[in-house]
């Protein structure tokens, strides 16, 4: 009888080691996703910063050269002035 039970007991023993190994391999496999996953996601997070990144030099880009087209402008409207006034001289003779 002692050793039914003791048999019994190494059965049981070792079916719980199988499954407690099947277990363990499981969550392995699920902690390799995560870590795959996190990966992507890093890598996904680093090129959306760089893109936010280059929009905000484009954005830069696009400023100065308003400020640039706007002096210019400036510079246009003046000189039609003067020759406005060219004009007018001409007229006037």
């Amino acid at each position: 009888m002692v050793a039914d039970g003791v048999r019994q007991l190494s059965r049981r023993t070792q079916e719980f080691t199988t499954e407690i190994r099947a277990i363990v391999a499981e969550v392995n496999g699920m902690n390799l996703q995560i870590a795959s996953a996190t990966e992507q996601q890093a890598v996904a997070s680093g090129q959306i910063n760089q893109s936010v990144q280059q929009v905000a030099e484009q954005s830069q880009d696009v400023l100065r050269e308003a400020k640039k087209t706007q002096v210019m402008v400036t510079d246009i409207e003046q000189m039609i002035g003067q020759v406005d006034e060219l004009i007018a001289g001409y007229k006037v003779r």
